[in-house]
């Protein structure tokens, strides 16, 4: 038995870049909520934007939607 992966294709023109524009803007205090098929894509661009763990929170609303915060604590 082999376990086989598929990846979401790449991201191409203006779609590439979307969560770097939508959380890169994200204020203290303040959410979005993605769809959990993008999810991984908004999660490394979170990790990427903002890398101390104190500045981010991700919680599962519903098993469609994770809402991603941007903490109001840390520096």
């Amino acid at each position: 038995m082999v376990a086989v992966k598929t990846h979401k294709p790449y991201l191409k023109g203006e779609k590439r870049g979307e969560y770097k524009r939508i959380l890169g803007n994200l204020k203290q205090g303040e959410w979005v909520d993605v769809p959990a098929d993008d999810i991984h894509r908004a999660r490394g661009t979170l990790y990427m934007l903002f890398p101390n763990p104190l500045d981010r929170i991700t919680v599962k609303i519903n098993k469609d939607v994770y809402r991603i915060w941007r903490a109001p604590i840390g520096d």
